[in-house]
């Protein structure tokens, strides 16, 4: 009898113990399927430095052409420069890809490149052409005054990269990358645009202050009339 109570209980401690491993083997899977998961590309985004829960990972580069096109109405074709980050996270790997951080300008004739920044540090979120007439029926109706750009240059959030959830700064530059100037700083979004008339284009954008709308002059590329947008006083 005492031989039938010590195998029954040596068989309970081995089916507890059987348990116990098929819990921890199904707990490792859990993990490794979530780094795993984990092991997304993601767009827009450069990392600082990539932060994993091991501690700090060395980051692979490279730069690659992306897409290119006539110059406006110049005889200049532009391209952008993107970014791709790759780095280990866990069981898997995490990349960020397509990221515009440069644009390059270069004229068909000579083939020598010129770069609209001198260094690869920025992070393009926002690329808008600048037309007289978005709707025209003709290309002769259409003329490309130059172009908008919404730029992130520093970690305003500070969590551990580049990103349009950073804030940013709007510029603005001719259609072959010459003029280049910024309009504003500190804009939190994007910045909606919309024809105002054949010669102005409407900007709206969210900074520290709230909600503003200005008109850009397209001939001049300088703008007029900045407004913040009025809210209702508390209990209206």
């Amino acid at each position: 009898m005492d031989s039938g109570f010590f195998k029954w209980i040596w068989r309970f401690n081995a089916l507890a113990i059987a348990l116990a491993m098929i819990g921890i083997g199904a707990l490792v899977l859990w993990e490794i399927a979530r780094d795993v998961a984990r092991g997304t590309q993601a767009r827009g985004v450069i990392n600082i430095e990539a932060q994993t829960e091991s501690g700090p990972s060395d980051i692979e580069e490279s730069f690659s052409i992306g897409q290119v096109q006539r110059a406006g109405e110049t005889s200049l074709l532009r391209f952008a420069l993107t970014r791709t980050q790759t780095f280990d996270y866990g069981y898997s790997s995490k990349s960020t890809e397509h990221n515009v951080v440069n644009l390059g300008f270069v004229d068909p004739e000579v083939g020598q490149t010129r770069w609209l920044f001198d260094n690869q540090s920025r992070l393009i979120v926002q690329n808008e052409a600048l037309l007289r007439q978005r709707n025209a029926e003709s290309d002769q109706e259409r003329r490309t005054y130059g172009t908008l750009l919404r730029i992130v240059t520093q970690d305003t959030n500070e969590d551990g990269r580049l990103s349009a959830s950073d804030t940013s700064d709007v510029m603005v530059m001719k259609p072959d990358g010459s003029d280049i100037r910024t309009l504003f700083e500190g804009i939190r979004g994007q910045v909606q645009m919309q024809p105002y008339d054949r010669q102005t284009e409407l900007l709206i954008f969210t900074d520290a202050e709230g909600t503003k709308a200005a008109r850009l002059v397209l001939e001049t590329l300088l703008v007029e009339n900045v407004v913040l947008l009025g809210r209702p006083a508390p209990g209206d």
